[in-house]
């Protein structure tokens, strides 16, 4: 996997990220597949969601500019 240094999840046909580098300080994020809705929290305590997977992510092909 790649993770993603924007903060931000990424999608592709059947693929989804979401290392969206929690570790280095950006936002720890949570999937719901059935429903693909999206929770975020940083390190911060700031807290983002639940928000539709095709609103906060980014398709692969813009993901990685």
């Amino acid at each position: 996997h790649t993770a993603l240094a924007n903060g931000l999840p990424a999608y592709a046909d059947g693929f989804i990220c979401t290392d969206t580098q929690a570790y280095a300080g950006q936002w720890l994020t949570c999937l719901d597949v059935e429903s693909e809705l999206v929770w975020q929290a940083n390190q911060q305590g700031n807290f983002r969601g639940p928000l539709p997977l095709h609103e906060i992510g980014l398709p692969f092909s813009n993901a990685f500019l």
